[in-house]
């Protein structure tokens, strides 16, 4: 996989044939009581296991030639998507979050691959300029170590070829998978 600069428009268009098959407008704190103490026992990343595994199943049934899980022993670009959002997106500075701004997920199904996109509340970020800090070894964040932006550009494979591709425009992250393999540009 690999970060690239290029428009959803753009990722829609390469998949061919485009639908929209999935928009959730997720709000972390509706998947807990109104206790905000049983929100902070139960692990602030509760509400996207329990997503993560509607969203799983949710692509089991769209029989894809690809196999996308979402679940806790790896980490996919969709799920660092969705704790970036929750993470940062949704920050009023420093770390005080509004839990109740949503995020919203939408997947489009086209005849070559599926698109993702997270959208978070927040005033987004630079996209290129972290990718191009990361590469140059710059420490691109001030406020965290980064972590889960490493799962966005990783090394090719021994092909040259990415299994999946990033983009970001603002407070929205892209993500295409492509049903066969394909080599792609860096930004």
């Amino acid at each position: 996989m690999v970060c690239v600069n290029k428009k959803l428009e753009e990722m829609l268009q390469e998949i061919g044939d485009t639908k929209k098959v999935k928009s959730d407008t997720i709000v972390p704190f509706n998947f807990y009581s109104a206790d905000f103490h049983e929100f902070k026992e139960d692990g602030e990343f509760h509400w996207l296991r329990q997503y993560e595994s509607q969203l799983t199943e949710f692509l089991k049934g769209l029989s894809l030639p690809i196999e996308l899980k979402f679940d806790r022993t790896s980490s996919t670009p969709v799920q660092s998507a969705l704790e970036n959002a929750y993470a940062h997106g949704l920050g009023k500075g420093g770390n005080q979050c509004d839990f109740n701004l949503p995020i919203t997920l939408e997947i489009f199904l086209g005849m070559e691959g599926i698109v993702f996109t997270v959208t978070d509340s927040g005033k987004g970020f630079d996209f290129e300029k972290v990718v191009k800090m990361k590469r140059d070894g710059e420490k691109y964040f001030n406020a965290c170590r980064g972590d889960g932006f490493e799962v966005y550009d990783l090394p090719f494979n021994s092909n040259g070829n990415v299994p999946y591709e990033v983009s970001g425009e603002g407070s929205r992250i892209n993500i295409k998978y492509m049903f066969k393999p394909v080599r792609s540009p860096l930004i």
